[in-house]
């Protein structure tokens, strides 16, 4: 059932609901904590204190905030009753709350729960809040607090929150994206020619999940003048298997390819002896784009030429097989990070996981909550470089980390951090460890996005990657949250620059300068 409230700013209005907000404080003391009634008296009368009532004029509930304004505000309690919880009240107040931060300029806002109330921690959480570190001092009963914080979309040297970042914008892991195939694919394979290896892995990571492949209506007429009498069984299995676009008539493409061929092959002539291959060519990237797929994978020339403009006009990408390949700019050094890393009188030792089997068991030990964790980490890749590591207390499983590849040219990296919740000794060292190791991975395969998973639970490591410039990211994992990340190369410099910038550009709203910016260190005289 809806609840329909007002929420009420003006002191006059909110003290006759005084009593009303010290008798349920008072019955919640271990949640709210405990102030006089003269406190709540005189937040009321200074506007901090507002009260949520319903058409007939009773109480709700009530948010309390103070703080230094324009740098932080801080919301010291808020409380619905248990009756109407559910009929979204309190974040209501979580939206006033901002809107009268903004409208301050404040940058901030801040809570400060105690860690065990772990609904109140998924509350906060829903609201968009990240737990950047325990308070120094303990609260009153000896619990430890942790301080959640808020970006506010007040202007200031820094991006607002979230991130305009297009790896923020959906989960990578629940995202296939379509391409469609050139029949000039399957004759390298047939013919055994220079990209046949590439060609290889393309299927392969289709067949596995990694994207979809499709062919257009065009290809089946392609495939029978191209096949021999006798047949191909690679053509027989393509035109069997691959998902084919839904045909579109002659007439309905006509202006599109028309546009294409002014791009494509502006100066071909349509009397010439291969006029009919190119009438091919056009049709497929007619079908491309009007069913809006991701990209068109060819070995023409003449059409990998035009991608730049079939990019900016229709959207619209051409590959190559190249374009699939894993490139390394040099090994990476991946060597373990000298840190003391152990645990009273138990070891902590983090190694290569071989075979899934020596982590199937811990997965599946941590419920029903991570099953789809748990298979997205057991799934095996076709190609690349797969990294598992797992991390072992004594005799127990503690953590386990997976780097795995998505999607084209290898562009989107995914890492997994999940624990038993134990605390032991330089626990965030061991995790800094592996999110060495992580990012360190993304250099070597030139990733242009990266993403990492850590339990909901789990705060510290959640302020490390935010140290480390990683942003909140939408995620249909339970129970997990997701960091994502931009990263750049190892060095910048003016060869790498334009290639760095436009794939930043590509990824988020941000445009840096055409020219590398310069730095010029004076020096004066003492």
């Amino acid at each position: 059932m809806t609840c329909s409230f007002t929420i009420l700013k003006e002191p006059d209005e909110i003290l006759s609901y005084l009593d009303d907000i010290k008798t349920v404080t008072d019955l919640n003391r271990k949640i709210l904590g405990f102030l006089s009634i003269g406190a709540y008296e005189d937040a009321i009368k200074n506007g901090k204190l507002w009260v949520a009532r319903d058409n007939r004029g009773n109480y709700l509930g009530h948010v309390m905030h103070g703080g230094k304004p324009p740098q932080e505000i801080r919301i010291f309690q808020i409380y619905v009753d248990k009756t109407k919880r559910g009929n979204g009240l309190a974040s209501a107040f979580i939206e006033e709350i901002t809107k009268y931060g903004e409208s301050l300029s404040c940058l901030n806002l801040r809570a400060d729960v105690a860690n065990d109330l772990i609904n109140a921690i998924s509350f906060w959480q829903s609201q968009g809040f990240c737990a950047l570190a325990p308070r120094r001092k303990a609260n009153t009963t000896g619990r430890e607090v942790l301080i959640f914080h808020k970006r506010l979309s007040t202007p200031s040297l820094l991006p607002n929150e979230p991130l305009p970042l297009s790896i923020t914008s959906k989960p990578i892991a629940n995202v296939l994206d379509g391409y469609v195939i050139d029949l000039n694919i399957f004759l390298t394979l047939l013919k055994k020619q220079e990209n046949e290896q590439l060609v290889s892995e393309i299927m392969q990571a289709s067949m596995a999940g990694e994207f979809n492949l499709f062919v257009t209506p065009e290809f089946r007429k392609e495939l029978n003048r191209t096949k021999k009498d006798n047949g191909d069984p690679i053509f027989d299995l393509a035109e069997k298997v691959l998902p084919v676009l839904e045909k579109i008539e002659d007439s309905e493409l006509e202006t599109l390819k028309e546009e294409i061929r002014a791009i494509v092959f502006p100066n071909r002539s349509l009397k010439r002896k291969e006029a009919v291959n190119d009438e091919s060519d056009l049709r497929h990237l007619a079908y491309c784009v009007e069913n809006s797929k991701v990209g068109f994978i060819t070995e023409e020339k003449a059409l990998l030429s035009a991608k730049g403009i079939l990019q900016d006009k229709y959207g619209l990408t051409l590959y190559s097989p190249q374009d699939f390949k894993v490139e390394y700019g040099g090994d990476p050094d991946l060597s373990a990070i000298n840190v003391p890393i152990s645990n009273e009188d138990q070891d902590v030792n983090i190694f290569d996981v071989r075979n899934t089997k020596q982590i199937r068991p811990f997965l599946e030990g941590l419920g029903i909550k991570f099953t789809d964790v748990s298979k997205v980490i057991l799934k095996e890749s076709t190609r690349g470089i797969r990294e598992r590591k797992i991390v072992s207390l004594g005799q127990d499983n503690c953590a386990v980390y997976v780097a795995q590849t998505k999607g084209i040219k290898h562009n989107a990296l995914e890492g997994f951090f999940l624990s038993t919740g134990a605390r032991f000794i330089n626990r965030e060292v061991v995790f800094q460890h592996m999110l060495e190791l992580f990012t360190r991975h993304a250099q070597a395969i030139k990733a242009t996005n990266i993403t990492f998973y850590i339990r909901s639970e789990d705060f510290d490591f959640e302020k490390i990657c935010i140290a480390r410039g990683f942003e909140r990211a939408e995620t249909n994992f339970q129970g997990m949250i997701a960091l994502a990340k931009i990263p750049c190369p190892v060095l910048i410099t003016k060869s790498n620059w334009r290639d760095f910038r436009e794939s930043f550009a590509s990824h988020t709203d941000i445009q840096l300068p055409r020219i590398i910016p310069s730095m010029r260190l004076n020096t004066y005289n003492c």
